[in-house]
């Protein structure tokens, strides 16, 4: 297996070392890429490459990872689709908060009608921010048992001890079986469709 060095941020993509190396994977042939890189430029940039050279690859698009890496703008959308958004503020830096009570405190339990609420939200989320195979939604319950949205997690590891994964197996799927259902998914995107 060979890695190659992604543009980042601001780099030339012209520059002759970043062409060799998109010419190097593009003439491999690679069937599948398992993007890994966490950083913004990584999550974006760095996830656009594949998508470019028309390799597939699982997990969330390098737009729908940038735009939901805004958290205003992530939550206007979700909150356009019906979901509740608590109203935010920005603060500049060093400006100091000043937060009125109430504010959102995590439960720690929950009964049934209540958890179909939550799974309904975050499908809302997962479609209306166009995910593909796996999203993560930081979710907040109201004392009335509303859930109110406050951001998301578009990115996986595939690590064993990685939040979606650890969550993935405690719904019964191991974490090979996650991982290669989410390649299968990207696969089967491409292949023709063929006529009965």
């Amino acid at each position: 297996m060979a890695v190659y060095p992604c543009a980042t941020a601001g780099a030339d993509v012209r520059a002759p070392r970043t062409l060799h190396a998109v010419h190097q994977i593009a003439a491999r042939g690679i069937e599948v890429a398992l993007p890994q890189l966490f950083c913004r430029a990584g999550m974006t940039d760095c996830r656009a490459l594949p998508e470019v050279l028309g390799v597939p690859y699982p997990g969330n698009r390098p737009l729908r990872m940038a735009s939901c890496a805004d958290k205003a703008k992530t939550g206007a959308t979700v909150a356009a689709a019906g979901v509740a958004v608590p109203h935010a503020r920005q603060y500049a830096a060093g400006e100091r908060p000043t937060l009125a009570l109430p504010v959102i405190v995590k439960p720690n339990g929950a009964h049934d009608p209540l958890v179909e609420r939550v799974h309904a939200a975050a499908r809302v989320c997962h479609r209306t921010l166009g995910c593909r195979q796996y999203s993560l939604f930081d979710l907040r319950i109201d004392p009335d048992g509303k859930p109110w949205f406050l951001e998301s997690g578009l990115y996986c590891s595939f690590a064993p001890n990685s939040v979606v994964v650890t969550m993935a197996e405690a719904a019964g799927t191991p974490l090979n079986v996650f991982l290669g259902e989410a390649i299968e998914a990207v696969l089967d995107a491409r292949r023709p469709v063929r006529a009965a």
